[in-house]
């Protein structure tokens, strides 16, 4: 495994969060911040939102100069920035500080033109004004003197801080107000504000395996132009959620490499690569502006002059931006759709006010090149009419700021998009557009579920669920989108290369995005790890897109199928089921570490599958609320006739733990949940008697499926367990044994793989169970039912385990098959009920 860089040790982040500390305390401390201080000791609710924002917009600007002091200091160390007279080579005062960032953003008085993170903050600038006591600075500085550069190497210098802001990003401000005195500004650790970003420094050997497979392929191409140096200097890598610049940093180090077997230098090609051949956007402006610093040091380490990069490292939101052709259709009805909080009535009015005007344009809305401010303000409303309440424009409005006519409105919309900074591509990297593409797009963009979404971000998730055709469910993870972006940028014979959550393979919420991926591009590689590479409880894959093969060769290479770390190649499988896999959505099964037989076996025409020899129901929110009220406490004795009520929890393989382990329902714990129909409405009562009959019960999720018996048909499923009722052909111990073998635990695992909580967990859906194949014939449905015999004894007995295996495998027409994964699960499962 590729050793990372160093990060910041103990004593290192204690250094850190130390001069962070000394610099908000100095702050809070000057009688010039004295209405700041009051205002963030104060314990008013009311002012609870106001107090938030300042709190952090400091803490955002504490953190810019402490990186800023990071950065300085290893532009010193490189010769780039002469050392300052303060100590450890910084400037001699906080004024002096500010001041030196002023020339350095803009390349005055002498000094290099950088920007990057010695520009004003985009969010805007909280220190501006601020004061502070001499002595908080000197402590400061001499508290982050040395950090990141005599305990380090040269190249991990550079990194330094970025791995330090990494680690800034676990700690929250906190206002501490003693009994006497000013108030403390204070740091704590909070994983929580970590993993709101979604975002995570990518293990070097990750970034290399995605290198290998995305980058070096088209630099192999480039090489054996009619002239290679022109060829790889006109490449663009782009990164549209660059982080600290992780993977740009690297394709840098890769192109430079080719540049000098031609025979360029490395200070000629250093400065060339870094201006023209890497491109990033990021959210967070501090993040794009150390990518910045990385990108610095590498070039000031070949011996040239580093150079402002802003316009290569865009301070964006990537997903969020419109297009010429979206800009043209109008501005759909969609964004005036409501959501909690907004006015409906006035949306409603406004949504048909906007389908007047645009049904009523005589031309579509076609910004021209004279008018590039006017194009923004257009391309800015567009997305602000989804983003923002009250919208700022209907459809007219947007063709009116097109036109440069709106002057007003213009000023509006430029306060509201420097809020959420959309990106246009076509604006914001016109090289780009203007080429078709990115060679190569690579990244490991945030892994962030919407299912914590407020208003904001419903908003935001359609805008960007519209500008990428609508495609994704409600529970998409927004790396989808990325996925989606990067392959609309990939130029015709480039190459994706993204790290996302293995979500993605089999997620129910990214099918119809998997589909339209495959419709498009080919899958090139693979790479599902184990789970150790982010602090985020996830596992990642790296998937590599490339174009199709216009005429696919029954012979032609399969795409490269890797697992763990270091990543080593999957076992062969038939290119029937890898090409069916991939077109179908279904991209878990390339991933899989073993398919099993029965995915590997061709299908036969008359092939059943259990959704034709039973009812496969799983209830939803409907039920769930039904049965609120209804769901009480079970009597004393063990006689109460009522159907008891089963949770997932209490469903394990082949046992039943009704009254063993505590169930929750509507916030509410319970024992013992029965259910009184009684307090059902017709409705419910209806249902109650469509599920009140023979069944097995299957928990959604766990390392196998975990099935129960209920052979008297007295139990009710609490969603989402689903239920299975025989229709015929098999009976209940049958579809049993064959939905808790070996070879379907195979299919499922190979299925799902990637859409359970963990690593080793699976998770089913009523579809899921329907489409697993069932046998027919009397010999089948007699090896099934001895099999069923054995149910009981699966968890205790290992001959009992082995007669199980062999005799579904035989009913499924198997040859016998290893079973020992199955039994893993199954006894793995068994040990977690017993401890």
């Amino acid at each position: 495994m590729t050793r990372g860089p160093a990060r910041p040790s103990r004593a290192e982040r204690r250094r850190l969060q130390t001069a962070l500390e000394v610099l908000g305390s100095g702050v809070l401390a000057h009688r010039a911040q004295a209405a700041t201080a009051s205002a963030l000791a104060e314990d008013d609710p009311g002012a609870a939102a106001g107090r938030e924002a300042l709190r952090h917009g400091l803490h955002r600007g504490l953190l810019r100069v402490v990186l800023r002091l990071l950065v300085r200091a290893d532009l010193v160390r490189g010769g780039v920035l002469p050392p300052g007279p303060g100590p450890g080579g910084a400037p001699a005062s906080w004024a002096e500080a500010r001041a030196e960032a002023g020339r350095l953003a803009v390349g005055r008085g002498g000094a290099p033109h950088l920007g990057g993170v010695f520009r004003t903050d985009p969010d805007g600038d909280a220190l501006a004004g601020v004061r502070l006591p001499a002595g908080a600075w000197t402590a400061a500085a001499t508290t982050l003197a040395g950090l990141g550069g005599t305990e380090h190497g040269p190249d991990d210098a550079g990194d330094w801080p970025a791995l330090a802001y990494e680690w800034l990003l676990e700690l929250e401000p906190q206002v501490h107000v003693p009994a006497s005195g000013p108030p403390q500004w204070r740091l704590v650790r909070s994983r929580d504000a970590r993993r709101a970003s979604g975002s995570w420094w990518t293990p070097p050997d990750v970034v290399a395996l995605v290198l290998d497979e995305a980058l070096d392929p088209v630099l192999e191409q480039a090489v054996r132009a009619p002239e290679p140096t022109a060829a790889l200097l006109d490449l663009r890598v782009l990164d549209p959620a660059v982080g600290a610049g992780d993977f740009l940093l690297a394709a840098g180090h890769r192109v430079v490499a080719r540049l000098g077997d031609l025979g360029v230098p490395a200070r000629t090609a250093w400065s060339q690569v870094a201006r023209g051949c890497l491109v990033g956007v990021d959210r967070d402006p501090l993040a794009a502006d150390l990518a910045q610093a990385r990108l610095w040091h590498a070039v000031a380490r070949a011996g040239a002059q580093p150079a402002c990069l802003d316009d290569r490292l865009v301070v964006g939101d990537s997903l969020v931006g419109t297009t010429p052709d979206l800009l043209a259709a109008g501005l759909p009805d969609l964004a005036l759709t409501a959501t909690d909080g907004d006015d409906r009535a006035d949306l409603a009015d406004r949504r048909r006010t906007n389908a007047r005007e645009r049904t009523a344009a005589a031309t579509p809305c076609v910004p021209t090149r004279r008018r590039p401010r006017a194009a923004r303000d257009a391309a800015d409303a567009w997305c602000l009419a989804f983003l923002d309440r009250p919208a700022p424009v209907t459809d007219a409005g947007v063709r009116a700021l097109a036109a440069g006519t709106d002057p007003e409105a213009a000023a509006r919309v430029r306060g509201a998009a420097a809020r959420h900074r959309p990106v246009h591509w076509h604006l914001d990297l016109p090289d780009l557009a203007a080429r078709g593409g990115a060679d190569v797009v690579v990244g490991n963009p945030p892994f962030l579920s919407p299912l914590r979404a407020g208003a904001l971000v419903s908003r935001r998730r359609s805008l960007v669920r519209h500008v990428h055709g609508g495609l994704g469910g409600p529970k998409a993870d927004e790396s989808t989108y990325f996925l989606l972006l990067a392959a609309r940028l990939r130029r015709p014979g480039g190459r994706v290369g993204l790290v996302l959550p293995d979500s993605v393979l089999a997620s129910a919420d990214a099918a119809d995005v998997r589909r339209g991926v495959a419709a498009r591009h080919a899958v090139a590689a693979l790479w599902r790890g184990d789970g150790s590479e982010f602090g985020a409880a996830v596992t990642p894959v790296a998937l590599v897109l490339a174009d199709p093969d216009p005429d696919p060769d029954p012979g032609a290479a399969v795409p490269r199928l890797l697992e763990g770390r270091p990543a080593t190649p999957l076992p062969d499988r038939p290119r029937r089921v890898l090409a069916e896999a991939w077109a179908s959505g279904r991209w878990s099964l390339l991933a899989a570490r073993r398919l099993g037989a029965l995915l590997e076996r061709p299908s036969a025409p008359h092939d059943l599958t259990v959704g034709d020899l039973a009812d496969v129901a799983a209830d939803y929110r409907d039920q769930y609320y039904g049965l609120r009220g209804a769901v009480v406490e079970a009597r004393p004795d063990d006689h109460d006739p009522r159907p008891r009520l089963v949770t997932t929890g209490a469903v394990d393989p082949w046992r039943l733990r009704w009254g063993e382990v505590e169930s929750r329902f509507d916030g509410a714990r319970y024992r013992r949940p029965v259910v009184d129909l009684d307090r059902l409405d017709a409705r419910m009562q209806r249902w109650a008697a469509r599920r009140l009959v023979p069944k097995l019960l299957v928990a959604t999720q766990g390392r196998t499926l975990e099935i129960v018996l209920d052979r008297d048909g007295t139990l009710l499923p609490c969603v989402p367990v689903i239920s299975v009722v025989p229709t015929g052909g098999l009976g209940l111990e049958q579809l049993g044994a064959l939905l808790g073998s070996p070879a379907v635990h195979d299919l499922l695992v190979a299925r799902t793989l990637g859409s359970g909580l963990g690593a080793h967990s699976l998770k089913v859906s009523a579809t899921d169970v329907r489409a697993v194949p069932a046998p027919a014939g009397a010999a089948a449905a007699a090896d099934l039912g001895a099999a069923g015999l054995l149910l009981g004894a699966l968890a205790s007995d290992a001959r009992a385990r082995a007669r199980f295996a062999m005799l579904t495998d035989a009913a499924c027409g198997l040859d016998p098959q290893d079973s020992r994964p199955w039994e893993s699960a199954l006894l793995a499962t068994v040990r977690d009920q017993e401890a």
